[in-house]
């Protein structure tokens, strides 16, 4: 199935038939993991007589999960992560399908993401970006980021970014846009709340701890970005793109 897709003068071909998932789904093993926050928790609903396990008995299998979203895969936050009036995501998640430039980026010596990486990349069409960190391997998938410093986005990067109007959404397969000892998380605000007077950007989001195979080229993408709705300011998300032909 394809679908069409119009952007001012242009036309591309959405290969449907061809999804492309890039988030790291909640697993019972070998979980990715983050600032130290507790892995993901799966239990068996026992209710007096009832059990929720088919296997001992169960009519039926029902599980209790417990998460920490921000440490136990990829998530989805939006302003309410760093702002006093603790918007949800059920709130202000109104967009599902964004225009979105995949593009690969290796930090400089300081372990930074530089502006300069993306100025030949985004226009002002481009409603997301995809950040694929180099080097890039499957660890990714299973890696605790308490062990080791992340790369982080530069004040600078963030800036860059705020100055398209279109771009909406950032999408990177590291555990935060700040670097770990970054308790200020300055790279978030600049996102997410306005220069002038620090009010919160409702329609600005953030979806950390993707990944995205080194087979994925860069290059623009729809994606579909999808996170659980829920009064919090942080939910797991699935995130999956499909090709653009023009």
């Amino acid at each position: 199935m394809y679908l069409e897709l119009k952007i001012d003068t242009k036309s591309y071909n959405v290969n449907l038939n061809n999804p492309i998932p890039i988030h790291i789904g909640i697993s019972r093993h070998n979980q990715v993991s983050a600032y130290g926050l507790p892995k993901a928790t799966f239990s068996t609903v026992v209710d007096g007589s009832f059990i929720g396990d088919v296997s001992k008995g169960g009519s039926c299998n029902v599980e209790n999960l417990q998460i920490s979203p921000h440490g136990n895969g990829t998530h989805t936050e939006g302003v309410g992560h760093v702002h006093t009036n603790h918007q949800s995501i059920l709130s202000n998640y109104k967009k599902y399908f964004y225009l979105a430039q995949l593009i690969s980026v290796e930090p400089n010596q300081n372990n930074q993401l530089e502006a300069s990486s993306f100025t030949n990349v985004l226009t002002n069409e481009v409603e997301a970006i995809v950040v694929r960190t180099i080097p890039n391997n499957p660890d990714k998938l299973i890696a605790d980021y308490a062990n080791f410093s992340a790369p982080f986005f530069s004040k600078d990067c963030i800036s860059f970014f705020n100055s398209y109007e279109s771009l909406k959404h950032i999408i990177t397969d590291l555990p935060s846009l700040d670097k770990s000892e970054d308790s200020n998380l300055t790279a978030h605000k600049l996102w997410f709340l306005n220069p002038k007077d620090q009010s919160p950007i409702l329609d600005k989001f953030i979806t950390e701890l993707v990944f995205v195979p080194n087979h994925i080229p860069d290059g623009l993408y729809l994606a579909s970005i999808s996170p659980m709705p829920a009064e919090t300011d942080a939910t797991p998300s699935s995130v999956i793109l499909y090709e653009l032909v023009s």
